[in-house]
């Protein structure tokens, strides 16, 4: 079956989207110009990614995505392209490892310590008693310098939303990307977080509607760069 999946995964504000592709370097995109795209059937495990809102903004930013590609919107029987969308979740645990320095200054007034012996009596001189001098210097500051380590940990929903594209005619997959992210945990617009996610997913397909090469993507980059 020519199915490429893809995973994405819409992430909080403060977390980076993780997004990764591959593909069979041998597919040929020219047969592909038009599509068919909905919901996989049973495919929505998580009860927050798979409500009906989400799935209408996964829709809507698919079908614009696609469309920006030249792909044209066909029936399921004639479509070159099926392409359908679902969600899952796990949970995920993370350790974060911070460390602290101290540094403390101390004043110390600097002194040493001269002993002389005592000594005993001889014709020539008489008995001398041990002695201690003691000498100090000018104040000098002391620094001391401490490092703490603490590591704290916890666990976090991590969502995918999967998208599989299916050559209706052959069966063989023809990409595969995903997202990875915390996309429960998100505040804010969720409309343009979904968006923002399709969009950076689909910038890694590199061909448009016809097999032709889309400019700007990392495969045009290295079709056309600059021979030595």
């Amino acid at each position: 079956m020519k199915n490429a999946i893809f995973f994405l995964l819409l992430l909080t504000a403060c977390t980076p989207m993780m997004v990764r592709h591959d593909m069979d370097s041998s597919t040929s995109f020219e047969p592909f110009h038009t599509y068919s795209l909905g919901p996989r059937p049973g495919g929505f495990s998580d009860d927050l990614m798979g409500s009906p809102l989400v799935q209408k903004r996964l829709y809507q930013a698919l079908d614009a995505e696609l469309q920006a590609l030249h792909y044209q919107r066909a029936s399921a029987a004639e479509a070159d392209l099926i392409v359908d969308y679902a969600t899952n979740s796990r949970l995920r645990y993370y350790t974060q490892n911070s460390s602290t320095t101290s540094v403390t200054t101390t004043p110390v007034q600097p002194a040493s310590t001269t002993t002389t012996p005592a000594r005993p009596a001889t014709p020539a001189e008489p008995a001398r008693p041990a002695t201690t001098t003691t000498k100090t210097t000018e104040p000098v500051n002391q620094t001391t310098v401490s490092n703490t380590n603490t590591q704290e940990g916890g666990d976090y929903e991590e969502t995918r939303i999967v998208v599989s594209m299916t050559d209706r005619r052959t069966g063989d997959m023809v990409w595969q990307g995903w997202i990875s992210g915390r996309f429960n945990d998100m505040e804010g617009s969720r409309e343009a977080a979904m968006q923002q996610g399709v969009q950076r997913l689909m910038q890694r397909l590199p061909y448009e509607a016809g097999g032709r090469l889309r400019r700007g993507s990392a495969r045009y980059l290295y079709t056309f760069r600059p021979q030595p």
